[in-house]
């Protein structure tokens, strides 16, 4: 289960949030220690939760309808350089909605 929505006051519910996303659910990320699901985060998304943290509220400044989601998946792709079908399966939607969420995304963070 992924939650639709999802406090981001906090880099525990980044870091928990984000590794639901690509696959680490809650009760998994319980039964490690937490350098470990930090180090697992930077594998698929290069920084830490605060950094995704302040990066999100600051794109929430620009554009309301910023999502942590598509946040999320355009840092996984920026992290590893994935095909647009390799993403589609990973993030469960179309390539058309990958190329176009990544372009927009990549160019707010560039503006920031």
């Amino acid at each position: 289960f992924i939650p639709l929505v999802v406090n981001v006051t906090t880099d525990l519910s980044i870091l928990r949030f984000g590794l639901e996303l690509v696959g680490f659910e809650l009760k998994r990320q319980l039964r490690v220690r937490r350098s470990l699901n930090n180090d697992r985060f930077k594998s698929f998304y290069g920084v830490e939760p605060p950094t995704v943290r302040a990066l999100y509220e600051d794109l929430c400044k620009l554009d309301s309808s910023t999502t942590l989601r598509d946040l999320f998946m355009t840092m996984n792709w920026f992290k590893g350089y994935d095909t647009e079908h390799v993403l589609a399966g990973r993030w469960g939607k179309c390539e058309d909605h990958i190329r176009g969420k990544v372009k927009e995304y990549g160019r707010m963070i560039q503006s920031l």
